[in-house]
C-alpha cells in the first residue's frame, strides 16, 4: 500500500498530459463564455452586423466544443499555443463586426495564456500578440483610427494587469501544491520506514530529491 501511495504521488506531479487536458478544457469553457458575452451586443447594431455577430458566436461555440472533446493527452505540447491564435482571430472578427470595444474579450485570451503557459517569455509573447490584434484595425479600417487607438490604449494595460495577476496566483498555487507533495512524500517515507520497507523509503527520497532539483516556475512577468 505504501508503494502504491508513492507511485500515485509521483504520477500526480509528473503527468503533463493530464495538465494539458485540463488546460484544453479551460480553453473550451472560455470560448463558450466569450461567445455568450457577444450575444447582447447584437441589440445595438443593424441587421447585417447582427448576422456577423451570430456567425462569430457560432464559430466561438464550435471552437469551445472542439476544445472540450479533443484528446489533449495525445496531442503534442505545442498544440496549446494554437488556442490563443485562434481566439485572437475570432475576437478580431468580433471587433470588425461591431466596434473596437469588443477588444475587451482579449482579457479571456490573456487569462488562458497566463494560466496555461509556465514560461514568462511565452506569456509575454502571447501578450504581444494580443497587442498586435488590438491595433490591427488600423490596417484595414482607417475610419476607426481614433477609436481603435483609444480602446487599445485603454484595454491593453488592463489585459496585461489581469494576465500578471493570474500568472502570480497560478505560481503561488503550484508552489503550495509542490509543498504539499513534499510533505506527503515525507509522510510516506515515514510510513515506509515504520512498515520496514527501506526500498520504498529510499525510492521516496530519490523522488523527493528529483522534485527539489526541478526548476521552479518563474514568478510574475518581466
Amino acid at each position: 500500500m505504501v508503494r502504491r501511495a508513492r507511485q500515485a504521488l509521483v504520477a500526480h506531479g509528473t503527468d503533463e498530459s493530464r495538465r494539458r487536458r485540463r488546460y484544453g478544457h479551460v480553453a473550451g469553457v472560455l470560448f463558450v463564455v466569450a461567445a455568450l458575452a457577444t450575444l447582447p451586443a447584437e441589440l445595438y447594431f443593424d441587421h447585417s452586423s447582427r448576422w456577423a455577430i451570430y456567425a462569430t458566436t457560432l464559430v466561438a461555440v464550435c471552437s469551445g466544443l472542439i476544445c472540450l472533446v479533443l484528446p489533449w493527452e495525445r496531442l503534442p505540447s505545442f498544440s496549446l499555443h494554437v488556442i490563443p491564435i485562434v481566439a485572437g482571430l475570432e475576437v478580431s472578427a468580433v471587433i470588425q463586426a461591431t466596434d473596437p470595444a469588443g477588444g475587451v474579450l482579449f482579457v479571456l485570451v490573456a487569462v488562458f495564456a497566463a494560466y496555461a503557459f509556465a514560461s514568462r517569455a511565452q506569456i509575454a509573447a502571447q501578450l504581444t500578440l494580443i497587442g498586435l490584434f488590438l491595433f490591427a484595425p488600423l490596417l484595414y479600417d482607417p475610419g476607426a483610427h481614433s477609436s481603435t487607438i483609444h480602446h487599445a490604449l485603454l484595454e491593453f494595460p488592463t489585459i496585461v494587469l489581469v494576465a500578471g495577476l493570474v500568472a502570480y496566483l497560478h505560481e503561488r498555487a503550484e508552489a503550495q501544491e509542490e509543498t504539499l507533495r513534499r510533505f506527503a512524500g515525507e509522510a510516506i517515507d515515514i510510513a515506509a520506514g515504520m512498515a520496514g520497507d527501506p526500498e520504498t523509503a529510499e525510492g521516496g527520497a530519490r523522488a523527493e530529491r528529483s522534485s527539489a532539483a526541478a526548476p521552479p516556475r518563474p514568478s510574475g512577468l518581466s
